[in-house]
Parts: C-alpha cells; sequence; structure tokens
C-alpha cells in the first residue's frame, strides 16, 4: 500500500482552512495531519508531525516567508505551499526566494488545487500563470531587477538544445510535454533543465524564464502555469 501523503493546513481563518482539509481530506491519497493559523502553529506541526506538505497563507500571523524560510532550515524534506489572497509582486518574488513550491490564489477551484499537490509531489513548481506574467513584465521594466539577470553572452553559453528547451519552458511547457515534443525521455530533459539552471546562476524554471525574457523581449510565455523540475 502507497503511504499517503501528510499535509498540514496553515490559515488564520477557520472557515477557510476547515473547507481546504475537506477538500483534500476525500482524496484518497491525502491525510491531513495538522492544523493552524500562525507561524508558531506552523513550526510547531512540523516539528511533531513532519507533513510532506505544509500549505499556508504568505499572511499569517508572524509571516508565512518566515515560516517557510524556518522550516528549511528545520526540515528541508517539507514542502511549503502558499495558498494565498495577496497578488502582491513583493509576496510572490520572496515567496520564490524562499524556496516556496507553489504559489497559488484562494480562488483557485477544488479541482486545480488537487491537481497543483500532484503536479508538487511530482517534483515541480507552480505559480499561478498571472502572476508569472506580472513577474516576467516587472522584471523587463524594473533596472534593478534587469541589471540582476543574466548577460546575453551568459544565455550564449547555453547549447543549441538547452536554448531550445528554455524556449519551450518560456511557453509553460512541461517536462513531460518537452519530452514528447522533442522525441527524448522526460529524464533526458530533466537534466538539460539542471544544466540550464546551474549555467544562468538561477534557481528555478520561473526564474530562467524571466532571464530569457529579459534578453528575448518579444517572447512572452503563454498563459498556462510555469512548472518548475
Amino acid at each position: 500500500m502507497v503511504p499517503r501523503v501528510r499535509i498540514a493546513v496553515i490559515d488564520e481563518q477557520p472557515l477557510l482552512r476547515a473547507g481546504v482539509e475537506f477538500v483534500l481530506s476525500k482524496e484518497p491519497e491525502f491525510e491531513i495531519v495538522g492544523s493552524g493559523s500562525s507561524f508558531d502553529d506552523a513550526l510547531r506541526i512540523v516539528e511533531l508531525v513532519e507533513p510532506n506538505l505544509i500549505l499556508m497563507d504568505v499572511n499569517i500571523p508572524g509571516g508565512g516567508i518566515a515560516a517557510s524560510l524556518e522550516i528549511a532550515k528545520r526540515n528541508p524534506k517539507v514542502r511549503v505551499l502558499f495558498l494565498t489572497a495577496s497578488e502582491r509582486h513583493e509576496d510572490v518574488t520572496a515567496a520564490l526566494a524562499a524556496g516556496v513550491c507553489a504559489y497559488m490564489l484562494k480562488g483557485i477551484s477544488p479541482s486545480d488545487l488537487i491537481s497543483t499537490l500532484r503536479v508538487i509531489l511530482a517534483g515541480e513548481t507552480f505559480i499561478m500563470p498571472k502572476l508569472a506574467t506580472r513577474l516576467l513584465v516587472a522584471s523587463a521594466r524594473m533596472p534593478a531587477v534587469a541589471a540582476q539577470t543574466p548577460t546575453v553572452d551568459l544565455l550564449q553559453q547555453l547549447t543549441a538544445r538547452e536554448q531550445q528547451i528554455l524556449k519551450k519552458v518560456s511557453l509553460g511547457l512541461t517536462n513531460k510535454e518537452i519530452a514528447k515534443l522533442l522525441a527524448i525521455t522526460e529524464k533526458t530533459v530533466k537534466h538539460y533543465m539542471s544544466s540550464i539552471l546551474q549555467k544562468l546562476c538561477v534557481r528555478n524554471r520561473t526564474e530562467a524564464v524571466i532571464a530569457l525574457h529579459g534578453q528575448q523581449t518579444d517572447k512572452v510565455p503563454s498563459e498556462r502555469a510555469t512548472a518548475v523540475r
């Protein structure tokens, strides 16, 4: 029997928290092992029950960003996902910098929430399409951000195949879709992505796409989610 995925939900709003727990508990693959409303609750739950995933609001008392950073220090195996009402650019970028695996808005449907959790469990990272698009636009408009993105010379260090794969990523394709399109294995795509991230000195696909967009402003990803391996 395959072990169920252990999930904790942290949100200041009891009704919202109960709703999320109800939706997830209906899926046989998930098990709710903790529930809380604050930074302290999140850390306590991580210490006591070691969930596989912890789903929380960026605006919990004590701070969701601070909680995710502390969780990463204490138990890097616990993957943090944000489910929040905040669309602030600062919150999204801080979440990505903190290593959060997903940034979702509370308007997400139950089916999309479940699908996103499965994407995360497959080793990818998710950011809602409209938020990813805003990050790309902001990176093109903000000199401070643009100054931090890789230069043309750095992008040119990528092989032809790596450039090809990065362009597919910028269109919102997942590793599986890229593998099928290019007639290679998904494992090979992962290998190329690891090399791309290393060469561009970025942490994930979202940052890699931002780097590409900064040099090729005519390349804009579609309204699909950017999934990060």
